[in-house]
């Protein structure tokens, strides 16, 4: 019996240094927003999101995943919203159910990262639906292939997962070196290569990436200026496309300052070399469709304050040089308790073919579990 117990025992200790966090958010957006068209909906969307963690020495793996309901006839009904119905993450799998249809409710589930990998002092590797982290750019990030942000969005980080490998090696603590292959979702592969270090003046890094019609080869720089703290950032490099037959190079410089009473400010300036018409960026048929820029020159801001304890204010700002369009996105954030907040904010778009029918205000509850 003793010898069982020990047994027993002694199989089960693996499973004591298993780490498993399991979390729940949730976010409740009410949004006034302007059409195209002229129209203004009002609508609720709602995400709850599972994060379920699991560590083991260097081992860790990952699920996130997500309920979403909108809410609003006039929008689960509009053109915009049927054609977001479409979308998905560019993998040979679907990461998004179709959605069920209650009254004026659209619900579907998502699975929006599931990896899983090891990771010691030297070696990174990872493996599954999972974010490249890659640029240096607070606004665009013209390298960034895999998962680019799109500032206009009501939530910019909110972006899809790619499915493939990812290895690092770390050559020192300022030096490492890595690769990724990424399956899409017509069966071809994207590959990039990564090379990063320090030089004296600040990190500097070397990126290729290459899928079945692209190719970039780019940089990333960053440093401090001359220890003022204030940080200087650019990246970019030379784009070619075969499916538009174009080439073309496309970069951003930014510098980030932050002010002893707690506001913090970027700056970022665009330039590409290439525009195109807006047929070509709607459709969405290349594969650098979001370097595809319209006008040659952007210029944009970001600030963010802390208010005491409770209140935080942020305020982003783009601004389309040749065409002198404008985009202001101000949020203000209240803190309930350390697991509530309550927001409040407003996408506005001025300029030629844009005005005060296409914005879009929202308030936004958050709570942790």
């Amino acid at each position: 019996m003793t010898a069982r117990f020990l047994s027993l025992l002694l199989a089960a200790l693996p499973l004591a240094a298993l780490q498993n966090e399991t979390r729940l958010e949730n976010s409740n957006f009410v949004i006034s927003q302007g059409f195209s068209e002229g129209e203004r909906v009002l609508y609720d969307y709602n995400r709850l999101r599972l994060y379920d963690t699991l560590r083991h020495k260097g081992w860790y793996a990952e699920l996130i995943g997500d309920l979403k309901n909108y809410y609003g006839e006039a929008l689960v009904n509009s053109e915009g919203f049927a054609y977001a119905e479409g979308l998905d993450a560019d993998t040979v799998f679907a990461t998004r159910s179709r959605s069920a249809e209650i009254g004026s409710n659209r619900a579907f589930v998502q699975l929006y990262r599931a990896y899983g990998g090891y990771a010691d002092e030297q070696h990174t590797v990872t493996l599954g639906l999972q974010k490249i982290s890659m640029g240096v750019g607070r606004i665009w990030s013209p390298t960034d292939l895999f998962n680019p942000q799109n500032p206009y969005a009501l939530e910019p980080d909110e972006v899809y997962g790619v499915f493939g490998a990812s290895y690092s090696y770390a050559f020192s603590d300022l030096a490492q070196a890595g690769v990724v292959v990424a399956q899409r979702k017509d069966h071809t592969f994207k590959y990039a290569a990564r090379i990063k270090g320090y030089t004296g003046y600040g990190d500097a890094a070397l990126d290729i990436i290459q899928s079945e019609n692209a190719l970039m080869v780019g940089y990333e720089l960053e440093g401090d200026l001359f220890e003022t703290g204030a940080l200087l950032r650019s990246e970019g490099g030379y784009y070619r496309e075969e499916t538009l037959d174009v080439a073309f190079y496309q970069a951003i410089i930014g510098a980030d300052y932050g002010f002893e009473e707690g506001t913090t400010v970027a700056l970022e300036w665009l330039y590409s070399s290439k525009t195109f018409d807006e047929t070509t960026i709607a459709d969405r048929a290349s594969d650098l469709p979001d370097n595809l820029m319209h006008s040659h020159h952007y210029i944009g801001a970001t600030a963010s304050r802390q208010f005491g304890l409770l209140w935080f204010g942020s305020l982003a700002w783009i601004e389309n040089i040749d065409d002198a369009n404008r985009y202001l996105a101000p949020s203000m954030d209240y803190s309930l308790s350390d697991e509530m907040t309550l927001s409040a904010g407003a996408m506005v778009f001025n300029g030629s073919g844009v005005g005060v029918e296409n914005n879009s205000y929202y308030v936004r509850w958050f709570v942790a579990f």
